[in-house]
């Protein structure tokens, strides 16, 4: 089950669990896209808030490469995308180079 992000002021929907696993965050995804209304706008709160945390991360390089579906793929290399773009220069050299050589995994 998704966190209740929906209730919260949005400092604390950022202060997400930080051992979310591959499996919790594919199944935010899949309810991101599936057909009951409520739960595609908590699914879309909870995973934009998660997508902002250092944690997001290692999750969604796991489940980019994996035989996810390809929506929950596509959402994490586009969070992947997004974070490169704007938190690189957060990270340390190491953490650099770990990113790096994921992504180029992927490719």
């Amino acid at each position: 089950a998704l966190s209740p992000v929906g209730d919260l002021p949005p400092a604390q929907a950022r202060a997400l669990p930080r051992g979310m696993s591959a499996d919790e965050l594919a199944a935010a995804i899949t309810a991101l896209y599936g057909p009951d209304a409520k739960a595609r706008e908590e699914a879309n709160r909870w995973l934009m808030a998660f997508s902002a945390t250092p944690a997001a991360w290692e999750p969604c390089r796991a489940l980019a490469a994996s035989g996810a579906p390809v929506p929950v793929r596509f959402f994490c290399a586009n969070v992947l995308h997004t974070k490169v773009r704007r938190e690189w220069h957060t990270l340390g050299d190491e953490a650099r180079q770990g990113v790096f050589q994921a992504l180029e995994d992927l490719v």
